[in-house]
């Protein structure tokens, strides 16, 4: 279980995106479309944080998707988005 540093035992606040209860399970979510790496963290029905990275502009000279670069570009971009998305729930 993940409690954010400097939380109460109870609770802990995340700004706009509500309140979440401390000691519940906090799930990651890894979405990788064709153009797009995006990451998602819940935790008791509430999204904590969020990133999302695109490959898009990398497609454009190839006037469509090529999945061999696509698949290049989720690996490259994986590890920075999943540390953006946790820096976004302040659980970095």
């Amino acid at each position: 279980m993940v409690q954010p540093r400097g939380a109460d035992r109870a609770t802990t606040s995340r700004g706009s995106r509500g309140t979440y209860r401390v000691g519940v399970a906090v799930v990651l979510g890894i979405e990788t479309s064709c153009d797009e790496t995006g990451v998602g963290l819940v935790a008791d029905g509430v999204l904590l944080g969020d990133a999302l990275a695109s490959s898009v502009d990398e497609h454009v000279r190839f006037g469509g998707v090529i999945p061999e670069i696509a698949a290049r570009a989720h690996l490259e971009a994986l590890g920075p988005t999943v540390d953006a998305a946790l820096a976004d729930a302040g659980l970095a």
